[in-house]
């Protein structure tokens, strides 16, 4: 676990339990992940539906996750950097795209308004390219017959 995390904790009033230690593992290592997954991927002897979500607000509260709303469906991620969340229509995964977004939207936005930006995010629909991949094969294979 990063110490960030950890210091966060050491912070606040709140105790960084067992049970809060395995949520926020579970995310780090499974990003954009919905609450319900989360609830069928840990024990079920140790984490609740109640607790998942219950811990869930009190991460984001705590500034350690994010929420992330993609075609009405939340999703959680450790916060980190600014990023470019890709959504495809055809399969449903939620891709993150490394590109330096934020360093050339703030820079035009200050440069050209004055306004002093804090976080950028961006949310992206489209295919991913297993679907695109997929959907050119099959129309290649119409278009032969």
């Amino acid at each position: 676990m990063e110490q960030w995390i950890i210091d966060k904790f050491d912070e606040s009033h709140y105790k960084l339990t067992m049970q809060r230690r395995a949520l926020l593992n579970y995310i780090h290592t499974h990003p954009h992940v919905t609450a319900d997954l989360c609830t069928e991927s840990l024990p079920s002897d140790r984490v609740s539906i109640a607790t998942v979500y219950r811990n869930l607000n009190l991460f984001e509260e705590l500034g350690i996750i994010e929420k992330l709303w993609l075609k009405g469906t939340a999703y959680y991620e450790i916060k980190n950097k600014s990023s470019i969340h890709m959504l495809c229509k055809s399969c449903g995964l939620v891709e993150e795209i490394e590109y330096p977004v934020k360093n050339m939207m703030t820079e035009f936005l200050n440069d050209s308004f004055g306004i002093l930006v804090d976080d950028v995010k961006v949310e992206i629909s489209g295919v991913c390219k297993l679907c695109n991949d997929k959907e050119t094969l099959y129309d290649r294979k119409e278009h032969k017959s």
